[in-house]
């Protein structure tokens, strides 16, 4: 036979019962947090990763870039000197000794003065190409600086140019930037 308990005791043991339960409410909430925190963190790390992969691509891209009209222009005229294709009547003349924008726009490659050292951001188009064009706005902003060779400065020859291409982009309150750099020599 089960003894009879008084009153008292039963809200007692109630009241137990009910603390029990906050406190295992409370450990699991704690618990679902800890887990919401981490998952956002991997998502921003994510995005984070994949921005910087595309600024790296974009900032290859525009070495490539300078790669393919020296070599177009090579192409075009075999009597062309490596000094001329870096002149100001030349495409690439907007690059020389200051930072400029390029893209592929228009079924060819273009190259872009930019204002103040602050170039446009970069736009991905209907076929995919980055260029200056208003349609999807990436955030990515590229600068693509040719550092031509200067006869007070042994560090490059005269059939060498140093290309320089920095990608930003924004994350939060702060820029984020890749900067490539490779030095192309007048092979002709």
């Amino acid at each position: 036979m089960k003894p009879i308990l008084s009153t008292k005791k039963q809200k007692r043991v109630a009241g137990f019962t009910l603390v029990e339960t906050l406190i295992a409410l409370s450990i699991f909430t704690l618990s679902l947090l800890g887990l919401v925190v981490i998952s956002s963190q991997g998502i921003s790390g994510t995005n984070f990763a994949r921005d910087q992969l595309m600024a790296s691509y974009l900032a290859q891209e525009g070495i490539e870039y300078v790669r393919a009209i020296r070599d177009s222009e090579y192409i075009a005229d075999p009597a062309i000197s490596f000094e001329q294709i870096f002149s100001v009547t030349h495409p690439l003349g907007n690059c020389a000794n200051k930072n400029c924008g390029i893209a592929y726009s228009g079924g060819q490659l273009k190259t872009k003065k930019c204002l103040n050292n602050i170039c446009e951001v970069l736009y991905r188009d209907s076929q995919g190409y980055y260029n200056y064009t208003a349609l999807g706005n990436t955030g990515f902003t590229r600068t693509v600086r040719i550092d031509l060779a200067d006869p007070g400065n042994n560090q490059l020859s005269a059939d060498e140019v140093r290309v320089t291409s920095t990608v930003s982009w924004n994350v939060g309150l702060s820029t984020k930037s890749v900067t490539l750099t490779e030095n192309l020599f007048g092979w002709q």
